[in-house]
Formats: structure tokens, C-alpha cells, sequence
């Protein structure tokens, strides 16, 4: 869908990581009741599914697990064979008590997840405006789902090998967390104060993301065959107030 930070209607001088607009357009063009969303250079690994449609049949979120893994061979959809390495496994994987399991709130994030479509237009979609940018809108959107009262489970079952090389193959959307020094926006993290810490603090406190549009009224118009609106809004990065035509 059209945004400020990629594609063909972006403000930024080059195309920068907003995987909110992804997820909503996704979000727009489904009109079923529970939606799954998986990463790119993501195989799907037999259980993945089943546990899917135990979740379906819960209404709850589900957070599906990793490994990011190389010399992913794969044929016709079926892994052949794969070299694990340590910093690849799932951090989460060590703290599952069964699958499913119950989840932090911060537990959604990577790989592959699930859940209700009316999740979703209850908080009002994915943070466009929080984190476009910078990314991290997954941990902020379970955040978010559990506050609004959503229950959210882990289920190691919902496996899916990721491909390691390939992530450098092309060069990444650029993302960039920022801090104050001496009052001035400086691009990077501070550990504490910088724009994803605040953007955490925001989703903490918070059962609805203000996005600059609302998601159950924007995706009844595209599911009755309208074309997404042209946003050319925010027209500045909130937490810096860089000027989104500058970056």
C-alpha cells in the first residue's frame, strides 16, 4: 500500500524498512477470518500448519519458531538437507514449556505468526506510524494484542528454516533507530532513550496504534474494489521530527 518510507509514493530519497505497510496491505486484501503471515526465504516445515489451524480453532495469536540455518537445500518445497549453527536457534525455543505455550507479550516477532483478522482491526493494524523506519513492529504489535486483551501462544510445532545467506544476497532496506545528543536527533541507538525504546514504552502503554488511517474502515473499501489511498502522510519522522523528504 502506498507509504511515506517505500515504493512508489515514498517521501525518502531511497526505500526504507516499513514492514507495517506490508503487513497491512495483507491485512486489507484478506477477507478471511484468520490470517498468517510468514518471513521471505522461509521454508515451511511439516507440523507448521497443523498447528496453525489448532490455533484457528483457539481464536488465539500464535507465534511460530525458527532457525535460521545454511546450505538450505530445498525441492519442490521439501527440505533436503541444511547446516545449523548456534546463533541461528530461536531464543525463544529454550523457554517453551509445551506447544502450544503460553506467550510474553514480547514473543512475536520473526519467522512466521497468526491470528484472528479482527485482532488486528482491533488495534488497528500493524504500526505504520510507530515504526516505519525502524522496524520493530512486531514485538510492538504483540505487545499491543496482549493489552487489548488477546491471548497469544509459542508453538515450537509451527517450524519454519530460514536461509541465512541469502539475507546478503541483495542489499537491505535501510532502518535506523535515533537518539538525542545535546538536543539533536543523531542516527543510532542509546540502549535506553533512543526511538525504539520509546516506541516500546508507547506499545506498552497502548491497545490501539494511531496509525493515520483506520484499518477496518480502509480495508472494507479495498475489499469492495476501491484503490488504496495515496498517503503522503507523516511528513515528519515522529520521534526526531526529521523531515521524511530529507531521509
Amino acid at each position: 500500500m502506498p507509504n511515506v518510507w517505500c515504493g512508489e509514493h515514498r517521501l525518502t530519497k531511497e526505500n526504507w524498512f516499513n514492514a507495517s505497510a506490508f503487513r497491512n496491505t495483507g491485512l486489507c486484501m484478506a477477507p478471511d477470518g484468520y490470517i498468517a503471515y510468514v518471513d521471505d526465504l522461509s521454508v515451511l516445515m511439516p507440523g507448521w500448519l497443523s498447528a496453525v489451524r489448532e490455533a484457528m480453532a483457539g481464536g488465539y495469536v500464535v507465534c511460530g519458531a525458527y532457525k535460521k540455518v545454511k546450505d538450505l537445500q530445498v525441492e519442490n518445497g521439501v527440505v533436503k538437507s541444511y547446516t545449523e549453527f548456534p546463533a541461528g536457534i530461536d531464543g525463544r525455543w529454550q523457554y517453551a514449556t509445551g506447544d502450544p505455550c503460553p506467550a510474553e507479550s514480547g514473543w512475536l516477532f520473526g519467522c512466521s505468526c497468526a491470528m484472528p483478522v479482527e485482532a488486528l482491526l482491533t488495534i488497528n493494524g500493524w504500526p505504520d506510524g510507530l515504526c516505519g523506519g525502524l522496524g520493530f513492529e512486531d514485538c510492538c504489535t504483540g505487545i499491543v494484542l496482549t493489552n487489548a486483551g488477546y491471548k497469544m501462544m509459542y508453538d515450537r510445532r509451527m517450524l519454519t528454516l530460514e536461509s541465512e545467506e541469502h539475507h546478503h544476497i541483495e542489499p537491505a532496506l535501510r532502518r535506523e533507530d535515533w537518539h538525542f545528543v545535546d538536543g539533536k536527533p543523531v542516527m543510532g541507538g542509546d540502549g535506553s532513550t533512543d526511538k525504539s525504546h520509546s516506541a516500546l514504552n508507547i506499545a506498552m502503554g497502548s491497545k490501539r496504534f494511531p496509525n493515520h488511517f483506520d484499518i477496518r474502515e480502509l480495508r472494507q473499501k479495498i475489499l469492495a474494489g476501491e484503490p488504496f489511498p495515496i498517503f503522503q502522510v507523516p511528513e515528519h519522522e515522529w520521534f526526531s521530527k526529521t523531515p521524511i523528504k530529507d531521509l
